[in-house]
């Protein structure tokens, strides 16, 4: 399940960075909304700071 998953993932996030780079009129209405999501970019009026801390280690060394 999650190695198609992955790849299909990839996919959508490929064909949509094309559709970007190949149509500026897409690309000019994608900044627009995040522009318009966050209320002016990162630090904008509506923006959501990532939860953790900068600082934070992950527990990778747990056993599954």
């Amino acid at each position: 399940m999650i190695d198609p998953s992955m790849l299909a993932g990839g996919r959508t996030i490929g064909l949509s960075l094309v559709e970007l780079l190949t149509n500026p009129e897409r690309l000019q209405q994608a900044k627009d909304e995040f522009e318009q999501r966050t209320g002016g970019g990162i630090g904008g009026s509506k923006w959501v700071a990532a939860l953790l801390p900068k600082d934070f280690k992950p527990p990778v060394d747990l056993r599954w």
